[in-house]
């Protein structure tokens, strides 16, 4: 496999650059109703479901350390409402794995959620 070392990207069809430390070390779109399953991920290694609306997600490459900044977003299984998303705060974070669930905005309930993202972003081991 080969690699490429650099210090900032530019696609082709943009005109700034950025540095390479602004790229999402982990990020996954999955849909966390019934059987839950991935849409689309990168550095992704797999999906634990851990009750209703509760996720465990694993990381191919771990983190260097655990204070990496994550961010959940969440669409409900009905049309009424969105998601609010939020990492575990119950659970030990981990460089590994990150713990989230997502919750009714309008009853504060934890339930599964149709559409689940989640990035993460911090340097990996």
């Amino acid at each position: 496999m080969s690699q490429i070392t650099v210090e900032n990207i530019k696609r082709s069809t943009e005109t700034a650059s950025r540095s390479t430390r602004g790229v999402a070390a982990a990020w996954v779109n999955f849909d966390g109703t019934g059987t839950i399953a991935i849409r689309d991920s990168e550095n992704i290694a797999s999906l634990t479901d851990s009750g209703s609306g509760k996720y465990l997600i694993s990381f191919s490459n771990s983190f260097g350390a655990v204070d990496y900044c994550n961010n959940v977003t969440t669409r409900g299984v009905a049309a009424t409402f969105s998601g609010l998303g939020s990492e575990d705060h119950d659970a030990s974070r981990s460089v590994s794995s990150l713990s989230v669930y997502s919750t009714r905005p309008d009853t504060l309930a934890v339930t599964d959620s149709s559409s689940v993202s989640i990035s993460a972003h911090g340097d990996l081991a």
